[in-house]
């Protein structure tokens, strides 16, 4: 508990101890262990989140060569809302929501947050938010192949939406007004055609 409260007093701090502890009987996809479900630290203790899908992110540049980015692996509690019609409503009101990318090549700090803004922006979420800026000005950390970077993601009934980011060995967190919620866009929203592909297997829908 004194771990969490630290975390969200700060924008980053080395990572002491993660907020979350995958289990269960993993699957391979492109290689990479996926867990059937995570257990996650909150505030008000822990909950455990279910995968509701997992697949590949992969990218075509001068429209021929298409490559492989990492594996992505979505966890939710209510799994029923989050395959509803509309993905985005059913994320806003999970107790929790976790998303873990597993690297499949090596990336800048900088690509990683020109990617993450190009997406947030086709969303129409403000990148000039300072919940926003704040994750951004505090990652620092490239990542290479078989690295991790997992969101953690909920609402708190106060002040806003909470966001942590765990990449290498720092804990980025951030909090405002549909934070979390905000950059699951760059998934569960708009985006390209492999984008696209990727959330109907996020989803379970696939």
């Amino acid at each position: 508990m004194k771990l969490v409260i630290a975390l969200m007093l700060v924008g980053v701090i080395a990572q002491a101890e993660s907020l979350v502890k995958f289990e269960g009987t993993s699957a391979k996809v492109a290689g990479v262990e996926v867990f059937p479900t995570v257990k996650v630290k909150l505030p008000a203790g822990e909950e455990t989140l279910e995968k509701s899908g997992a697949g590949i992110r992969k990218k075509t540049k001068a429209s021929v060569l298409t490559f492989e980015v990492y594996v992505a692996a979505s966890y939710v509690k209510d799994l029923k809302a989050l395959r509803g019609a509309d993905a985005i409503a059913g994320l806003k009101d999970q107790k929790a929501k976790v998303l873990r990318l597993t690297m499949l090549r090596g990336l800048s700090a900088a690509d990683i947050k020109d990617s993450f803004k190009t997406s947030l922006e086709l969303n129409k979420v403000d990148l000039d938010a300072d919940a926003v800026k704040a994750i951004f000005s505090a990652w620092k950390s490239d990542v290479k192949k078989g690295d991790t970077i997992t969101l953690i993601g909920y609402p708190t009934e106060k002040d806003g939406d909470q966001l942590f980011i765990e990449v290498n060995d720092k804990t980025l967190s951030s909090k405002g007004k549909d934070l979390s919620l905000d950059f699951w866009k760059i998934w569960f929203g708009k985006g390209d055609d492999w984008i696209v592909e990727l959330q109907k297997q996020l989803i379970g829908k696939e």
